[in-house]
């Protein structure tokens, strides 16, 4: 009995170990591909949230004259303001997530390196 309980002990103490090198190995993976991506995206969908309304306005003024097309059909007036201001709310949430996205990462990795 005392060799079978010698037996599990050192398979958990592996299982442990491989564990952590996994989770590290998985954190490190996924780093490659998130850290780069995120910020980029982040900052990129604050922007188009915020310059589309502006550009609608804009348009609406008639100082730019830059079509806006929704599903093939031009879009012109009220209605392009109403399109754009949900649009740019929805690239603005885009943006947060992808922030709140990036912090949850980073907070935990550094939890899997500190174990």
């Amino acid at each position: 009995m005392n060799d079978s309980n010698i037996n599990e002990k050192s398979i958990d103490e592996t299982e442990g170990f491989s564990s952590q090198a996994l989770a590290i190995a998985k954190t490190i993976l996924a780093g490659i591909f998130l850290i780069p991506t995120l910020p980029i995206l982040c900052i990129t969908f604050v922007c188009v949230g915020v310059a589309l309304p502006v550009l609608s306005i804009l348009n609406l003024l008639s100082i730019t004259n830059i079509p806006f097309n929704v599903l093939f059909f031009k879009v012109t007036g009220l209605p392009q303001i109403a399109i754009a201001l949900i649009s740019g709310i929805l690239f603005l949430f885009a943006g947060l997530g992808c922030y709140n996205g990036l912090k949850n990462f980073l907070k935990m990795s550094r939890e899997v390196f500190r174990k």
